[in-house]
């Protein structure tokens, strides 16, 4: 959270569950009351970002641990710092590429 409450961003996982990854980006993705700019995605991941009142969102989900966890990247800032936010945005957003393998358990270490 920035110190003046008007911007965040979030890095979470969460396990693969019943749920289809078609259903997990299609949630994901289109949230009530967004303005959607830009979409992308192919097998196993996806980016969305649009306006929400004031405020830019940025989201990203993509498959990790050999399918078995999404990894996600969420910010939210007001429009007016898109300038200073872009960067930020596409450098933190392409770390989910380099640590798609980052915390997960391995069947190997259990040995």
């Amino acid at each position: 959270m920035s110190p003046d409450g008007s911007a965040w961003v979030a890095l979470y996982a969460r396990q693969v569950g019943e749920e289809s990854a078609e259903a997990h980006m299609k949630a994901f993705a289109f949230v009530e009351g967004e303005q959607i700019t830009y979409l992308r995605g192919e097998r196993g991941w996806i980016a969305v970002s649009g306006i929400k009142g004031g405020h830019i969102f940025y989201r990203r989900a993509a498959l990790a641990c050999r399918g078995q966890s999404w990894h996600h990247v969420a910010f939210e800032y007001p429009v007016e710092a898109k300038p200073e936010m872009d960067r930020v945005v596409m450098r933190l957003s392409r770390s989910l590429d380099y640590f798609e393998n980052e915390g997960c358990e391995s069947s190997d270490s259990a040995q």
